[in-house]
């Protein structure tokens, strides 16, 4: 009797400490699930300084040498010849239909590459400017960007040079929509052709210090107490075990592994986490926990790869899906693909593939395993531009007679359980800058309805939606109960402001408006439009200061010269506005504002040619625009 009640009893303890073992391996499993960027590694600290390569080639000469010539190693620096992969006499003229405007690429004193803008008219230049080129994008194995500064604003110039096939052309996404000089190299570009830049984070383009390439530190993290850890002699046994102090991505998660290689190789359509920046990604991380990508899926998608969608390639294989491969299993970070032997890619095919797949070798002489199935394809998002195609197939089984596609939905390529909000987040985003399709509007709103309105953020992305309808009393009723200090990211306090502004509520927009420029100084279009503001209010004085400081901080910035031509003009003070309207104009012969009032003080003071020429190109640009139309028949 009383050795079963004691069986019994120790039986049920037994259990009671199996449950709470259980239970405490739940909860501990739990919160490593839910946080999972506990610091596995030292150096993921915010105090952990870059040291620079410099550092690095101290113990690793020979893979610092290696590196340098690789695509990574290459993908910055300033702009010279030796830079430049353009042969030195091979300049192009190239046409842009859309914006009627003409580029040619030179080399001033052989020392300086310039591309001049220009534009003719009956065989006569109407207009020309000339930029100076500072920086030199890409390794020259592909393509060639360049890179003009206006006192550390950077942008991207209006020329690109495709190395493959030897040509000058536009770049991306120029054909239809020239942005000319003002396309800006936001901290989302430079965050992934070059190494971390001294960037000013109250703008989005501005740059107090810019590296020469990609360094060690943007796959390995911030080096600082691995140096010191070696300079100590405080050595690690990585043979038995990690170093901590440093990350070593062959040693990572495979789904880490892959988030360190996608942060750069599967760009499409990125979602920072609120709170976060490009640089608080750091490599052994999960991307999900910085940002998020979405990638559209169309019919046919096979034929819509993308330059820098590798990854995303990668995953849909086969060869992925059935193995544990990644990246790292055929690439080299270290060593340029150019200089690896095809054997060494083929290697890694045979690990797996070790039976012989073709019946007659001789066939196969001089043919590699990424020749046939991985085959060089033009990218939809470049021009002029082949590479391979990650997706590893079986040839002849894509269909490749047809490249139409039809769009089928966004997929969160990074997180498999994608919130409503962030759903509704990456929509707009897609409709903002990628495509203005009302199919991905429709989409964003069907994903907001379901993540309701409950919170500020969630109300954030409906201002959001609503601006992009151009729903402004929708924006105005919904942040009516609402104080303007509530709103802490800038573009949802520059699109409130701009809801009420187009109410002509000029004294309420005023409000959101200084928000905005509060929350983020060095976005020059929030504080030109402040400034316009200002002046509609007949605040002068302070609407003048705003616009002499922007012309200060930006001098290639031509809406301030516009805005101070339209105040003198109010001022009757006629010669300063000419001064500003065409300063303006030599910044953007087409901007209407500097056209249309030029045009009337040249009318006033008898000059009436080129008051006609101003009114006759403007009616060109805007056919519709009625007070050029009736200033003209007053001039006969």
């Amino acid at each position: 009797m009383r050795s079963d009640y004691f069986c019994n009893t120790m039986k049920r303890i037994a259990w009671i400490a199996l449950l709470f073992a259980l239970f405490f391996a739940l909860v501990y499993c739990t919160g490593k699930k839910s946080n999972p960027n506990t610091l596995l590694y030292k150096n993921w600290a915010d105090t952990v300084r870059y040291v620079g390569m410099s550092a690095c080639l101290q113990c690793h000469g020979n893979t610092h040498q290696s590196f340098l010539h690789t695509g990574m190693g290459e993908s910055w620096g300033l702009a010279s010849r030796k830079k430049s992969a353009a042969p030195p006499g091979l300049h192009a003229v190239i046409y842009n239909a859309a914006k009627n405007f003409y580029y040619k690429p030179y080399w001033r004193n052989d020392s300086t590459l310039a591309i001049l803008e220009f534009r003719l008219k009956n065989g006569d230049t109407v207009y020309r400017r000339t930029q100076d080129i500072k920086y030199i994008v890409g390794s020259g194995q592909h393509t060639n960007s360049h890179i003009w500064s206006s006192n550390g604003y950077l942008y991207q110039a209006p020329l690109t040079f495709y190395t493959q096939q030897q040509v000058w052309d536009l770049p991306p996404g120029f054909e239809d929509d020239n942005s000319r000089w003002n396309r800006i190299i936001s901290s989302e570009c430079m965050n992934c052709h070059n190494m971390y830049p001294g960037f000013q984070f109250t703008s989005e383009n501005k740059y107090q210090t810019v590296p020469g390439g990609i360094e060690c530190e943007r796959c390995h993290g911030p080096g600082a107490l691995h140096v010191k850890g070696i300079q100590d002699g405080v050595l690690m046994d990585t043979a038995h075990g990690m170093d901590d102090r440093i990350v070593n991505p062959r040693k990572l998660s495979r789904d880490r592994q892959m988030d360190l290689c996608q942060r750069c190789h599967m760009q499409w359509i990125t979602v920072l986490n609120e709170g976060k920046t490009y640089f608080d990604y750091k490599p052994g991380m999960y991307l999900r926990d910085v940002m998020n990508y979405f990638i559209p899926r169309v019919t046919n998608g096979q034929h819509t790869f993308r330059m820098a969608a590798h990854a995303d390639q990668l995953k849909q294989s086969a060869c992925y899906r059935n193995s544990q491969m990644t990246c790292l299993t055929c690439h080299n970070p270290h060593v340029s693909v150019l200089e690896t032997p095809a054997t060494v890619f083929d290697a890694a095919c045979q690990r797996c593939h070790q039976e012989p797949k073709h019946q007659n070798p001789q066939s196969m002489a001089g043919k590699t395993c990424y020749s046939c199935h991985m085959p060089l394809s033009y990218a939809s998002d470049i021009p002029h531009v082949q590479i391979h195609d990650h997706r590893i197939q079986i040839p002849g089984t894509a269909s490749s007679g047809d490249t139409t596609h039809t769009f089928l939905r966004l997929e969160c390529t990074t997180n498999d359980h994608p919130d409503a909000l962030l759903m509704a987040k990456g929509y707009l985003t897609a409709y903002d800058g990628w495509a203005r399709r009302s199919y991905l509007l429709d989409s964003a709103h069907a994903f907001l309805l379901k993540a309701g309105m409950d919170s500020l953020r969630n109300k954030q992305a409906w201002i959001w939606y609503h601006y992009l309808r151009k729903s402004y009393g929708e924006i105005r009723a919904l942040c009516n109960s609402i104080p303007p200090e509530a709103w802490k990211d800038a573009y949802t306090s520059y699109r409130i402001g701009d809801a009420f502004f187009r109410a002509q509520q000029y004294s309420v927009a005023e409000t959101y408006y200084r928000q905005a420029v509060k929350a983020l100084p060095g976005k020059l279009e929030f504080s030109n439009q402040l400034g316009y503001d200002l002046a509609l209010q007949n605040k002068t004085a302070a609407a003048n200061q705003l616009f002499e400081q922007l012309l200060h901080d930006d001098p290639s910035f031509a809406a301030p010269y516009a805005n101070l031509g339209l105040l003198s003009l109010g001022l009757n003070e006629a010669d300063k506005a000419v001064s500003y309207f065409q300063s303006a104009l030599a910044l953007d012969p087409d901007q209407e504002v500097s056209l249309f009032y030029l045009a009337t003080i040249y009318a006033r003071q008898k000059k009436l040619l080129p008051a006609r020429t101003l009114l006759l190109h403007l009616l060109e640009l805007n056919p519709a625009h009625e007070p050029a139309k009736q200033l003209l028949q007053q001039l006969g």
